[in-house]
Order: structure tokens, then sequence, then C-alpha cells
């Protein structure tokens, strides 16, 4: 077996690589137009208009950033959460405001049917954090949100995107090693947390999806650590804490994740559990209501208002239930079934295992985990809980989204409300890639399905705001789409 120290530095060449090329990409950043996304002269399909004239440049990609971007404007020029204001409810033509300008139009914003004053629809923690990176920019070097964009937003990304994502990748590869995976899978592994899922696209965009998933691995990374030694640092438990309540802060469904880690631990050793991890696993979500009452005035966050006028407003984008326009945010409404959601969600045109062919590999390791789970040796006994805990998560998650919803997410590369689920997956596959390794058809096959995710998900790289290749494809084929 290679020696630990050349795995590491293996593995740190790879990080280096996947690091330049995602500086690269976010300093190069910049909304692009393009034609084939745009809809011709006089027609009604639900694409955005040919700009007319020339726009000004823009960092910012899309409803889902601009709505967290106004709002951090907001914060850091106006100390408000309020992003802009109409004079009369049934009057979209008296609203003004920063969200109604150019680079921070969305149409995730909520109106408060009482103040008529608009907010962003999304959670406020993460939008907090960087407002308080863009107030010490706009302090220390005179940088402000709106006419130093391009300076702002980019470090932001670094901030919030970029060094995570590093975390993520060295996590990623220390934990293969504790778990003894031996060189070729811990290379492997690497290589598809960088490239070959949803991380990679979406360096580009500010969300809260990056840092639900990098707290996911922290969480594992944690646990596994706690598992694997005789006497695991005290600290471990309460940076488990704080990673899965930040999680469940950016990510409603990984509060399975903050539940079953405290339940694993507190098995184990119930003292700092409770004393430790779960003070901590509560101080985002506590942090997250304390701001949802500070910014609406009430206690109820904005994502439980859905359906109601807040989002109902005349103009609104979301329609009341009922009503109907074209657009892959009404599909169901449309007439889509479930079964049909079910199988584009899975293996269909925003595919898990369509567009990210290497979680093919997870699924036997899921089904290895259960004869290991008995294993005298620590880190097989150890991978096997790990993997057990992600085949349970997914089920509750991938099961929910099946039953409960009928979102894909709005126009983006893939399921990214999935995404979080990452590092279970990753962790799940690392004992079939080794076992693979030994065999050259094995090698052949592996390497061939991560090219398969790489391609999905570098497939119009420049933008992850934009449908998957194969929902492309369908199109091509006479698949009128949404």
């Amino acid at each position: 077996m290679t020696p630990p120290l050349a795995d590491r530095s293996v593995m740190g060449l790879l990080i280096a690589v996947a690091l330049g090329l995602g500086l690269g990409r976010i300093i190069g950043s910049e909304y692009l137009y393009e034609p084939s996304v745009h809809r011709p002269e006089g027609s009604d399909i639900p694409r955005p208009k040919w700009a007319s004239p020339k726009p000004e440049g823009q960092p910012t990609f899309s409803s889902n950033d601009r709505s967290r971007w106004a709002t951090i404007r907001a914060l850091v020029d106006e100390g408000t959460f309020v992003i802009g204001r109409r004079q009369t409810y049934d009057d979209p033509n008296t609203d003004s405001g920063i969200v109604f300008e150019a680079g921070f139009q969305t149409v995730d914003k909520i109106l408060h049917p009482q103040r008529l004053e608009f907010y962003s629809t999304k959670p406020p923690l993460l939008t907090v954090l960087a407002a308080g990176q863009c107030w010490l920019l706009k302090k220390t070097l005179g940088w402000r949100v709106a006419e130093d964009r391009w300076l702002v937003v980019r470090s932001v990304l670094i901030t919030f995107n970029l060094l995570p994502f590093a975390l993520y990748l060295w996590l990623l590869g220390d934990l293969a090693i504790r778990l003894r995976a031996g060189p070729w899978a811990t290379f492997f592994v690497v290589l598809a947390g960088a490239f070959g899922g949803m991380v990679w696209p979406f360096l580009v965009t500010f969300t809260n999806h990056i840092p639900a998933t990098v707290a996911t691995l922290l969480v594992l990374w944690c646990v596994a650590r706690i598992a694997l030694e005789e006497n695991a640092p005290r600290w471990l438990f309460a940076l488990a804490g704080l990673s899965a309540g930040f999680a469940f802060a950016c990510e409603l469904p990984a509060l399975s994740l903050l539940a079953l880690a405290g339940l694993y631990l507190g098995l184990r050793q119930p003292f700092a559990t409770l004393t430790l991890y779960l003070p901590l696993a509560l101080l985002a979500p506590l942090a997250q209501t304390l701001l949802d009452v500070i910014q609406l005035g009430q206690w109820t966050p904005t994502y439980a208002l859905f359906g109601t006028q807040w989002y109902t407003y005349p103009g609104s984008h979301w329609l009341p239930e009922g009503q109907t326009k074209p657009g892959i945010d009404y599909a169901r409404r449309n007439g889509e079934t479930r079964a049909m959601y079910a199988l584009h969600l899975l293996i269909g045109h925003h595919g898990w295992f369509s567009l990210m062919p290497v979680w093919l590999l997870s699924v036997p390791g899921m089904a290895v985990a259960v004869v290991r789970v008995r294993s005298p040796q620590r880190e097989h006994s150890t991978w096997a809980q790990l993997t057990i805990a992600a085949l349970l998560l997914s089920g509750v998650v991938i099961g929910f989204y099946l039953l409960k919803s009928d979102n894909y997410g709005g126009w983006t590369n893939g399921p990214r409300w999935l995404m979080w689920l990452s590092p279970l997956w990753l962790v799940a596959l690392l004992p079939v890639v080794h076992w693979l390794s030994e065999r050259r058809w094995g090698v052949v096959l592996a390497c061939s399905l991560l090219a398969g995710s790489l391609m999905a998900m570098n497939y119009q790289a420049w933008n992850p705001w934009r449908h998957p290749w194969i929902y492309n494809w369908l199109e091509w084929q006479g698949w009128p789409g949404y």
C-alpha cells in the first residue's frame, strides 16, 4: 500500500488543480446572453427576452442568487432587509427599489401584505453572514455592492464557495485515508467530489447548497473520528453539532442529519452529546429564527408563507393554487404525473443517476454496508455505519421529494436540492471503487461513470442555472419541454 504521506501528497496535488481551476472560473464569471436560451421575437415560450439595448455586464446569474444579493445590498447600504416597495397592492407599476434594478431583479421575493415591502424568500442567516463580509469590504476598502459588484461578488464567492470547496476536498481525502479505502479509491473520491458532483458548477454563484454540503461532510468527518479513535477530542462533538445545525439552517431536510448524528453520538457518549453537540447544533437554527423575526416581525419563516398572499400578490411569479403558466416551476400543474416526476428526478432530464452516473457505484456500497456493519475491523465497521446512515437519510430525503414535491429547482443543471447528500454517497462508494481498482475492467467502468458525471457537470459550465444536457437533448428530439 502507498504510504499515507504519499497519499496525502497526491491528494494535495489534486486539490491544488481543483482550486486553481475553480478560482479561474470565479474571477472570470459573468452572466452570458446566449441566443439559444432566449426566445425568438414574437414568441411566448417561457424563456427570457433577448436584451436590447446592450445590457451592462453582471456577475450575478439568476433569480436565486440575485435575491440574496439584493438583500445583502439593502443590509450594507440601507441597514434594512427591505429590497423594494409597492405603493398600491394591486398595481405592480408602483414597484420600486433595489430588487427592480439590473443585476438584482428576481422572482424570489415576497410582498408584506400590510407594509407593502418586498423581502427575499431566502432564509436570512447565510445572507447576513455574507453581508457582514461586504460591510467590512465597504468600511476598509470602500467597495460597494452595486458600484464595485465585480470585486465584491467574487470576494464573497471565494469566501463562501472556494475556501469551503478546498476544505471539502481535503476532508474527503482525509476521511478516505482514515477509513483505509486505498490510494486509488482516495484519489477517485477526491476527483469525483471536485468535478463529478454539483458542487463544481455552483462555485460561480452564491447559494446555500455549497455551505450545506461542506457542513454535512464536516459532520461525517467528526462522527468518523469519534468512532475510530479511542479517546477522541471533545471538540469533535462541538464541531459536529455546529456543522449539523448549520447544514439544517441551509437545507431544511438536513434536520434528519442533525437528528441521526445526535442519536448516534448520544448512544456512544451521552454526556458529551448533551453538553457539546446539542447546544451547538441549536445555535444556527436559533439564529435563523431570530433573523426571521427581525426581518418580517413574526415567527413564521418565509418558506412557510408559500401559497399565501405574501407570495401570490399581483404580478408575482408564484401563482395561486390552481392557476398555471408555462415553465418548469409549473410542470405538475400542467399535467405531469407523480410517476413521471419521479422518473425525471432519478433517471430523467434532472436525474440524480442519469446526470451523475458515478452514484451508481454508491448503490452496491450501501448493500455491502449491511454486511460489513459487524466487521471486527474498526475502519470497516465505521464505514458501514456511515453508509447505512447515508442510505437512511437518502431514503427519507429523496422519498420526501418524490412523494411531496413537484419542483425541479427551477432552471438549473440538476437536482440541486439533493446536493448536500453528495458526501454521504461519496463515502458509500469507497470500497466498491477499491474493489474495481484491482480489476482492469473495473477501472474502465469506474472511470467511464466518472467521465459521464464530469461531462454533465461541465455542460454549459459558465452558468449552473441552465437546463441539463438531457433536457436539451429531449427538446432537440421534439419533446415540447415545460
